[in-house]
């Protein structure tokens, strides 16, 4: 009796020395492992993929994988507008410019049109 005793509460002391916080503890994975690993630690939780291995995420019909609140799924569409986007507004830059330079032209006819009226004039 007294030896299950004594196993239990060793058991349970190794058990609690093993599973006890330890702030100071440190993530080491080395990069030449080729072993994938899911790690938590201080509640955080980290994805190491092995040596030449992947980390794939995968969702079932009509599911959705979220990194935060961004829905993975819907990632190369944002991507898309995003390119539409900018695309439209280096655009509307150009067409700013373009209309700028059509100013600008509109004052030099005017000028123009002034210099050839009154050289008509002095012709005249």
């Amino acid at each position: 009796m007294w030896k299950s005793c004594f196993d239990s509460l060793l058991s349970i002391l190794l058990f609690s020395f093993l599973c006890s916080p330890d702030s100071g503890q440190k993530l080491d994975l080395s990069d030449d492992d080729s072993r994938s690993r899911l790690v938590m630690l201080d509640g955080n939780l980290y994805f190491h993929a092995g040596r030449q291995k992947n980390i794939s995420f995968m969702a079932g019909t009509d599911g959705s994988i979220y990194f935060g609140e961004k829905n993975l799924n819907l990632l190369p569409e944002l991507t898309e507008f995003e390119v539409v986007k900018e695309e439209i507004d280096k655009t509307k830059g150009r067409v700013h410019q373009l209309i700028k330079m059509a100013d600008l032209f509109k004052q030099q006819i005017k000028l123009k049109s002034g210099d050839v009226a009154s050289l008509n004039r002095k012709v005249s």
